[in-house]
């Protein structure tokens, strides 16, 4: 397709979306990007995001005016430990020949400040990348330095893998190669938004799932007023914006399928649906309560152990296997109580 005449191609908030994306479905960006590290994730528990922590680390004052999307994640592990996650993500207008130099920046000013490890990862949205894309070296007079962290290029990525992949963020990769393969062809764009669309649709994800991706595309893909109109007119084929996975059925297939269902299993399918929602709310329910509880029981014992036993800090931290700075942490809240 040729390129549309007196066209302009709109800003993107590239940095702002995949921020957002990557919060609302970190388990699936750790599927997507860090598949090893994901295995090793204990996502029963919270996931925390340390933003304000990352602002210490990189102001923005040293970022020379670029717009750059960090995630600095704070997970636990099966064993029980606790680790930070780095993402890091170039957006296509922060190019920086230096970003290999940045990275390390984050690197050591995380350890000397806070004293924890870092998994990174470098997600590259545009098609230009920095020659040492993933990793950092220096050498002067026989020291030397050497960094090196995961990173992920877009551009590497074919439309045939994406569009068969079950996760979300393959849509999302998808969906940034079309916005490059569209500047400035507007109705061609369209087209790309359509079918991203329709692909997740077929890959029926849950509703969480679909209204991230959805919001995640329908901004990153930015149209003119008149076609975004006509985007928004074409997803009303859907039953609603939050529930597009859910097929059109037809009122007699229904009443077969209720007639079926309370045969089997007593009830309709509309029923046996709240059912489950009802017990899958249930079940996160009393999964919260019981980290809140075993929260609780653990600060019990630390100040019991603090207390009555006279233990020091990096004792009870040996005692209990965690980390000292988290048994302080309790001790100066209590203290403060």
């Amino acid at each position: 397709m040729e390129q549309e005449p007196n066209s302009q191609e709109p800003y993107i908030d590239y940095d702002g979306r995949w921020k957002t994306i990557i919060e609302e479905l970190f388990d699936d960006f750790m599927a997507y990007f860090m598949p090893e590290l994901f295995e090793e994730i204990d996502f029963t528990k919270d996931v925390a995001f340390l933003d304000k922590e990352l602002q210490t680390i990189m102001p923005q004052t040293e970022r020379k005016g670029k717009k750059i999307s960090d995630c600095l994640a704070k997970v636990y592990l099966k064993n029980g430990e606790e680790k930070w996650i780095l993402v890091h993500i170039e957006v296509q207008s922060s190019y920086n020949p230096d970003f290999s130099a940045r990275m390390f920046k984050y690197f050591y000013r995380i350890f000397d400040k806070y004293e924890e490890k870092i998994a990174a990862i470098a997600i590259f949205t545009d098609d230009r990348h920095p020659k040492n894309y993933n990793i950092y070296r220096d050498d002067f007079f026989g020291t030397r330095i050497t960094y090196e962290y995961n990173a992920y290029k877009i551009s590497e990525q074919t439309i045939e893998s994406l569009e068969t992949q079950k996760n979300p963020f393959a849509l999302a990769v998808l969906a940034n190669k079309y916005v490059l393969a569209s500047k400035n062809k507007k109705h061609q764009r369209l087209q790309f938004k359509i079918n991203l669309l329709k692909l997740m649709r077929k890959h029926q994800f849950s509703k969480r799932k679909m209204l991230g991706i959805f919001n995640f595309i329908k901004y990153l893909l930015v149209l003119p007023e008149n076609l975004e109109l006509e985007f928004d007119n074409y997803t009303e084929n859907y039953k609603n914006r939050i529930d597009m996975r859910e097929p059109v059925i037809q009122p007699n297939e229904l009443a077969l399928m209720d007639r079926f269902n309370i045969m089997k299993y007593g009830d309709t399918v509309e029923n046996l649906l709240a059912k489950l929602e009802e017990k899958a709310k249930q079940a996160d329910e009393k999964a919260k309560q019981e980290r809140e509880n075993a929260k609780q029981e653990r600060e019990n014992t630390i100040m019991n152990l603090y207390h009555n036993l006279n233990l020091s800090t990096l004792q009870i931290a040996d005692a209990l296997k965690i980390e000292e700075e988290q048994v302080k942490s309790i001790i100066e809240k209590s203290i403060k109580q």
